[in-house]
């Protein structure tokens, strides 16, 4: 039973830790951001969230689809 109570304390303060080391980080990221770029809406941080955590595979399929994707971007936001 020690070793249990011992296991569970040890956890909870590793996640308790782990936790408030990325609310800090995401917190410092969109502080950066807001500073960096002030027209910023919440959709951009929360894309660029999202692309970094999911990575960029759903866009690349192939090299052309890569074009065409930036190329509309570009075109509808300038």
């Amino acid at each position: 039973m020690k070793h249990l109570t011992l296991t569970f304390i040890i956890s909870f303060f590793a996640f308790s830790f782990i936790y408030a080391q990325s609310q800090y980080r995401i917190k410092k990221y969109v502080l950066s951001q807001l500073e960096n770029y002030p027209k910023i809406h919440l959709q951009d941080i929360y894309k660029s969230c999202y692309q970094d955590f999911m990575g960029a595979e759903h866009i690349i399929s192939n090299k052309e689809t890569v074009y065409k994707y930036i190329a509309t971007e570009i075109e509808t936001h300038g």
